[in-house]
């Protein structure tokens, strides 16, 4: 029994120096960046890296800036438009699908990171707002020009292929992001992190993500 006790008491005493060891070497380093891969998903699974460097700001609490390359996919929709031959002077139909739009994005983030209890698991939650930075192609399938027909004049034309096909266009976008995540601890100043965040990118698409990195 006072075996039992001792050794209760050397594993207390252990994860008291081991608690407090993490804690200050946690406060030594005010700073740390971080480098994380990833998916996004929505109706598509794509790619997300992101770049991120931290300031400790009080006790359990961090702010964050971050910069990172994420590819995201929207659904598209079906176009029935015309076009008009100035060598066959008439006019024609033309349908196709957009099947998807593809966005290769650069958001560039600010956020707070609140860390819940520092553990060799540290568990935290994060909020980010950002800006991104955007390129878009849209990807074309099953294109068919005559289809339904060629036409003297627009007027012939079906009423269904006379809209013009629908302009697309580029507004600002801007990032909004609440995620939670954990750290495990792998070294003196490594730690694994693995975290989810819910992100709404304004004029794109809203994702699901998932990311796994290293912080230090």
């Amino acid at each position: 029994m006072k075996k039992i006790i001792f050794i209760s008491i050397i594993f207390l005493f252990a994860n008291e120096i081991f608690a407090q060891n993490y804690q200050d070497k946690i406060n030594s380093y005010p700073f740390g960046f971080g480098l994380l891969g990833g998916i996004n998903t929505s109706s598509f699974i794509s790619t997300s890296f992101i770049i991120e460097g931290r300031l400790n700001l009080i006790p359990n609490l961090n702010s964050k800036m971050s910069i990172g390359y994420s590819t995201l996919y929207k659904n598209g929709y079906h176009v029935n438009t015309n076009y008009y031959s100035d060598f066959e002077n008439r006019y024609g139909t033309v349908a196709y699908d957009i099947d998807r739009f593809r966005y290769s994005t650069i958001p560039i983030s600010l956020g707070l990171e609140y860390i819940f209890t520092r553990q060799k698991f540290t568990p935290y939650t994060t909020f980010d707002v950002g800006y991104n930075f955007y390129e878009y192609k849209t990807e074309e399938i099953n294109y068919f020009v005559g289809k339904d027909g060629y036409y003297d004049s627009f007027n012939q034309l079906p009423e269904l292929y006379k809209n013009q096909p629908p302009k697309i266009v580029k507004d600002q976008s801007y990032r909004f992001a609440i995620g939670v995540g954990t750290l495990y601890k792998l070294g003196s100043t490594i730690f694994l992190d693995i975290r989810y965040a819910y992100q709404i990118n304004t004029n794109l698409v809203n994702t699901h993500q998932f990311l796994i990195g290293i912080q230090i």
